[in-house]
């Protein structure tokens, strides 16, 4: 029962850690991802209610965060929101397909890697760095645009 007890707290301290260390991220993620912090407020906690039931206990700081930011990028690119419904956005990055609205956030905003990203999006790391660079050339498009 000690052994049983000694885990479940080591879960939970592992899982704080996470939130802790993590929870900003994700929900930045999903508020630049989802536009409303409602449904932002609301994929945060399935993200981590999903994470809290597979209760890793690794430490190893780039495996964890990059096993959270898959989480977080399957969660939002499965529950894609609907944004046909919304007003339409004069800001370049919501213009964008999810997919590549993620791998610019997580590129150009977080400074994250290659390799990271390719594991979090499950995508090659050449086809990260080609759909970078088309996103960012229609970004470019979309603000001469708005400005002109």
């Amino acid at each position: 029962m000690t052994d049983l007890t000694t885990r479940n707290n080591h879960t939970q301290a592992s899982f704080r850690h996470w939130v802790e260390t993590y929870g900003d991220l994700v929900f930045d993620l999903c508020s630049e991802t989802l536009q409303n912090s409602n449904q932002a407020e609301l994929a945060w906690v399935s993200i981590f209610r999903n994470l809290r039931g597979q209760a890793r206990t690794t430490d190893f700081k780039e495996y964890l965060r990059a096993w959270i930011l898959k989480a977080t990028c399957d969660y939002l690119l499965k529950n894609k929101p609907d944004h046909s419904r919304l007003a339409p956005q004069n800001e370049p990055l919501q213009r964008l397909a999810l997919p590549e609205k993620l791998l610019i956030l997580l590129r150009d905003k977080y400074g994250l890697p290659y390799p990271e990203i390719s594991s979090a999006l499950t995508i090659p790391e050449s086809t990260i760095k080609l759909r970078r660079a088309q996103a960012l050339r229609s970004m470019e498009e979309w603000q001469r645009e708005i400005h002109s």
